[in-house]
């Protein structure tokens, strides 16, 4: 038996040289042998990505000899004769000599492979002396890779040292690239150097701060236990240094010591500054701290949260958030300080700064600090969005002992889905530890909640908890017992289920290793949900399993859609030689009938306008015959066109048609990108243009609400009346990111974008340099976001713009920065070699069209930025991009608990054929089938429908709204895409 986990002391724990600029020498290189090559990569591969301030170089001093080669260098260009030497050391008692004998081919060597993280910053050196030569320079690569094999970028610092004189070469402070796995380092005789060299010690230093073996949201010791005596807390630094702050073992709320900070003084100021910790801009995150006032006689003591951009570099004043102050009175008890915050735009770290005033005379004591994610519903179940240290975002440490961080799918089995999960390595008999989620604050006392995650146990046992908790971060007595697995070998299913109780503030779920627990366990598809969903009236699909409890002998299938073909082509010689869409189709139910649906693209740059009866036939104003043009943009002297003008080109500038907006002036809008020259941050901002009748376009007073670059897509949320909005961003490294926001007053102001991360990540990069998210086009249906992301697949870093685009469907409940994928597979597929979107796929907005979904897109024969540019149509059956399908043996389909506002059943389906049916019955909460309901009473559905009343005994009514039902479907040779009551 296992007792309760006691949760009241929680620890959370120089010039750029392109791939080109070495061909012709590579071309002349002796090539590492291939089994060689690949073995490090797997080596490099399987160490943990977890680094010190140093990163070991294999062999980087030279010590180590194999023949007459240093171990674990290896030859890149035969011209020169390299060999291990103990002539001339800079260290030690070996170097590595080289002797160039021409001033026309290049010598070099090439270290074994360092595993590095993406996005961290690392600094190379190597000690150089020349003995005799000239006419060139000696030089130090550092040369970055990705998982394949491929470099992606390579870095360089040369010199013509001074001969007999040790010299160090330093290629300075470089990220590692979106993707790269590996780097690294090359030493060099340039083509034009001849004569004898040798080189020594080589390293690799790690230069951003966060590289504590922490991650997600966990503060590096928030108790303040490192250290000793009245030192300060080893994990954090004294911040402005006026002497006055120190460690405490005499008044602590938890463990053996805090922090204390006795200002004496009324013009100084100073705090403690904790290690940074990884945000998520847009986010919602709360921390608490506890402080114990014992004294104050003037000014205040406060806490800020301070953040840092994706280079390390500290935002101005005005981008802090306000200070929090302490009350001006004295506490003598420890009192909880608790802070709601939000990153701001280009947040990519914040730290914890504990602070006395200018003005402030006092003595405080702080300790325990803790930070978590906030969030709806549970973030990050999969593992798949990870920090610099591969530890999971929105997953903080818990606990003294096992090592937390995610794992790659490197060793069988130890995935369950997609291609992470969590690792747990318990090496202590009396010491416990694990991960625990974000705070999941739409939780309801009274309620029944059922969390559930696959585990797979290597040694030792594996626990998984559900906790509730009350507003002042205690555990709640009703919380469930945890689930314990011990199952060695095989994935397991731990299930909790266990009513909210009374004052729960929110719910957290802990992936856990006992106190007395040793081994290693892995963690993956971790789930939190209500075990009674309401449903209300709208439309479930089946993308997710949100109201799926279980199948037997029916499989989820993803569909790809029916292509259309194309249907606008560029035209030669006009202002349409190429034609592209990252817009949008409005369908316009009070225009006349032959312009209900309006298409907006772009051509040249310049945005464009046709119309349409049917979503299929286009009529261009100003070329169809007969058909006037807008008489809005003077093209080659003549407004006889269908050019709306330009906003925000290249971006085609979104339209919405917003039904619900009180000014009919402002019924369109457009979501465009406009230039700010004046912009300190960025260049381009996000402008709104409106119109009353989708042409007309008046733009607003551009603003700072949103920043990127040249694709934004929006689309309108009906259900929930608001905006949502999709924005492409460069961040570092030649890397591409999206970012989520929403707008509930029309689209005049946007919340802070959210990072969404898991658009594109390491696996869709396999076999290319890099995979980017570069847009997304929306499709929203009854509350929830379906939408087709666009993927660059980088095939060669020199510009970032080499690659097809490819399309993968995503979806959300929430809009949080975690969108699930259903399936790899491409929802629109490339077409063959030589059609017309063989190699890059844009898609827009979609819309419905009677029973059909029509999606448009932009596309290419060739790839990115290549041109060639034309519109195609790809077509779904109406919720039609998951099914619920079942073969000649009749199989069934079983819903969560739900409860419901509608009078029927509806169905979307197909179950044509003799033989073929699917029949419907309702349970009761408890499992029983509800008089009437059953399934011998229901109508046999042998039809092809998109909303298909379901009948008893010739009656559609339904049980009482806010019953509890649980849905039961009997089919064979059917599928089945959605359900509603309506």
């Amino acid at each position: 038996m296992h007792c309760f986990l006691p949760m009241n002391n929680p620890v959370t724990t120089t010039a750029q040289i392109t791939k080109d600029t070495l061909v012709n020498c590579e071309a002349r290189a002796c090539l590492i042998s291939g089994i060689l090559w690949i073995a490090m990569i797997i080596i490099c591969l399987s160490v943990s990505r977890v680094e010190a301030a140093s990163v070991p170089v294999p062999n980087g001093n030279f010590e180590s000899l194999t023949g007459t080669l240093p171990t674990s260098w290896s030859l890149v260009y035969g011209n020169g004769y390299e060999f291990s030497s103990t002539l001339r050391v800079h260290g030690g008692s070996r170097s590595l000599k080289i002797v160039d004998g021409s001033s026309s081919l290049a010598g070099a060597m090439r270290s074994a492979p360092i595993p590095v993280i993406e996005g961290r910053k690392y600094t190379a050196k190597v000690w150089a002396n020349v003995d005799t030569g000239g006419g060139g320079d000696v030089a130090l690569y550092l040369e970055y890779w990705n998982s394949q094999g491929t470099k992606m970028l390579t870095y360089s610092t040369s010199a013509s040292p001074t001969l007999d004189t040790w010299t160090q070469l330093q290629v300075a402070s470089q990220f590692a690239p979106y993707g790269a796995a590996y780097c690294t380092l090359m030493v060099y005789s340039s083509n034009a150097y001849a004569g004898q060299m040798f080189f020594d010690d080589a390293t690799l230093d790690v230069n951003d701060i966060n590289f504590a073996a922490v991650g997600g949201v966990a503060v590096d010791d928030p108790g303040m236990e490192g250290g000793s005596g009245t030192g300060l807390p080893s994990a954090w630094t004294a911040y402005a240094a006026n002497g006055f702050e120190s460690g405490s073992t005499t008044i602590v709320y938890a463990g053996s010591r805090s922090v204390k900070i006795a200002d004496t003084s009324a013009s100084l100021s100073g705090g403690i500054l904790s290690k940074k910790f990884s945000v998520a801009e847009g986010k919602s995150y709360v921390a608490t701290v506890k402080y114990n006032v014992a004294s104050l006689t003037a000014g205040s003591f406060k806490v800020y949260i301070q953040y840092f951009d994706n280079g390390e570099t500290d935002y101005t004043p005005s981008e802090y958030l306000s200070a929090v102050i302490f009350p001006a009175t004295t506490t003598s008890s420890w009192q909880t300080l608790t802070m709601n915050f939000t990153p701001p735009f280009l947040a990519r770290y914040a730290a914890i700064l504990l602070y006395s005033d200018n003005a402030c005379v006092g003595t405080c004591y702080f300790d325990n600090v803790t930070v978590a994610a906030k969030s709806t519903g549970l973030s990050n179940g999969n593992f798949e969005s990870v920090d610099l240290n591969n530890y999971p975002l929105n997953w903080s440490g818990y606990g003294t002992n096992a090592s937390v961080k995610t794992s790659i799918n490197t060793v069988a089995n130890r995935v369950f889905d997609i291609s992470r999960s969590l690792m747990l390595v318990d090496s202590s008999a009396s010491l416990g530890g694990g991960a625990q989620s974000n705070q999941i604050t739409n939780v309801t006392a009274g309620a029944s909640y059922t969390a559930t995650a696959m585990v797979y146990v290597e040694s030792g046992s594996a626990t998984f908890y559900l906790q509730y908790f009350d507003s002042n971060d205690a555990v709640l007595s009703g919380s469930p017992a945890a689930a314990v697995v011990s199952t060695t070998g095989s994935w397991q299913q731990a299930t909790v289920t266990g009513v909210a109780p009374v004052n729960t503030a929110y719910a957290r779920l802990l992936c856990y290793s006992a106190q007395a627990n040793v081994g290693t366990a892995y963690f993956d598809t971790v789930t939190f949900s209500k075990d009674i969903v309401a449903v209300t009236n709208l439309k479930q699909l089946f993308i997710d399993d949100y109201i799926l409890q279980s199948l037997n002998g029916v499989t989820k299938t993803f569909n790809q859609c029916t292509k259309q073909g194309q249907i606008i082509s560029g035209r030669s010689g006009t202002w349409e030689p190429n034609v592209w869409m990252y817009g949008s189709v409005v369908d316009d139910p009070t225009a006349p009938a032959a312009e209900r649906y309006k298409l907006y693209y772009v051509g040249s740059g310049l945005n464009c306008y046709r119309y349409s009866s049917d979503c299929l036939n286009w009529v261009e104003p100003g070329v169809t015959s007969g058909v006037p043009g807008l008489g809005l943009y003077t093209w080659g002297g003549s407004t006889n066109n269908n050019i709306l003008g330009s906003f925000g080109a290249p971006s085609t500038g979104c339209v919405v048609m917003d039904p619900t907006e009180p000014v009919a002036a402002k019924r369109f809008k457009m979501l465009g990108s406009y230039y700010r020259p004046d912009s300190s941050i960025q260049i381009w901002w996000y402008r709104n243009y409106t119109s009353s009748d989708g042409k007309n376009f008046i733009g607003s007073t551009p603003t700072n609400t949103l920043n990127g670059w040249d694709v934004a897509t929006a689309a309108l949320d009906t259900t929930n009346a608001k905006w949502v909005g999709s924005y492409k961003y460069y961040d570092s490294n030649i890397h591409r990111v999206h970012r989520m926001s929403q707008s509930t007053d029309h689209g005049n102001t946007w919340s802070v974008p959210i990072r969404a991360e898991s658009l594109a990540d390491g696996i869709d990069a396999t076999g290319y340099v890099v995979t980017d998210c570069y847009g997304m086009g929306w499709y929203v249906v009854d509350g929830v976001y379906i939408g087709i992301a666009w993927e660059l697949y980088i095939q060669d870093l020199a510009g970032s713009d080499a690659g097809p685009v490819g399309t993968q469907l995503v979806f959300s409940r929430d809009l949080t920065e975690d969108w699930y994928r259903p399936s790899r597979l491409a929802p629109i597929p490339w077409g063959a070699p030589g059609s017309f979107d063989a190699g890059t796929i844009y898609t827009g907005n979609a819309v419905d069209v009677g029973n059909e979904v029509y999606w448009y897109y932009g596309a290419s024969q060739l790839g990115h930025a290549a041109g060639n540019l034309n519109i195609g149509l790809a077509k779904w059956r109406r919720d039609g991009f998951m099914s619920l399908n079942s073969g000649s043996t009749e199989g069934t389909i079983l819903t969560k608990k739900l409860t419901y506002t509608g009078s029927a059943l509806v169905l979307n389906l197909v179950s044509t054929g003799t033989g073929n049916y699917v029949k419907a019955e309702l349970l009761d909460s408890t499992g029983a089938i509800i008089t009437g309901y059953n399934a011998a009473n229901s109508a046999v559905l042998n039809v092809d429908s998109v909303s298909q009343t379901v009948t008893w005994n010739g009656s559609s009514a339904l049980p009482a709204a806010g019953t509890v039902v649980q849905v039961k479907l009997y089919c064979k040779n059917a599928r089945v895409y959605s359900l509603k009551f309506q």
